[in-house]
């Protein structure tokens, strides 16, 4: 009877811990986004932190080189990755869109190191934080 009654006790505890793991901000699921694109290279991941129209443009470039290059327009290796600014701070507890800054440091393609600023929009989607929008960088001169 114990042993039954310590079962249930524990059951929903396994339960919690199995469930995917879901960003509990805006924030978060920003820099999971970058992670998945500049650390992990992991474009299954990125695609998993993307809204709807997002995903397909990411499907439509099919590599995380790709993005890179044409999404986000920042190549880097070995970047670190972390959130600067973020327009959620206020009212977090009941915002459902925001604006991310994103701060990644990392080797350029010459060797030395760069660091690069970029902004999206993060929005609440049936419970899940998703980037829905990649921001032009607004510092870019030229082409």
């Amino acid at each position: 009877m114990l042993r039954h009654l310590l079962l249930l006790l524990l059951l929903p505890l396994l339960l919690i811990g199995c469930g995917e793991k879901k960003e509990s901000t805006g924030e978060d699921a920003a820099v999971a986004f970058f992670k998945a694109v500049y650390v992990d290279s992991d474009l299954n991941a990125a695609r998993a932190l993307a809204g709807p129209q997002l995903r397909t443009i990411i499907d439509s470039y099919g590599s995380i080189s790709g993005i890179r290059r044409n999404l986000v327009a920042l190549y880097l290796d070995n970047a670190e990755v972390t959130a600067s600014d973020t327009t959620e701070d206020f009212l977090r507890k009941v915002a459902t869109e925001a604006v991310v800054q994103i701060h990644l440091k990392g080797l350029a393609e010459n060797g030395g190191v760069r660091e690069a600023d970029r902004f999206v929009v993060v929005k609440q989607i049936a419970g899940r934080w998703l980037v829905i929008e990649i921001l032009p960088d607004r510092f870019k001169v030229g082409g």
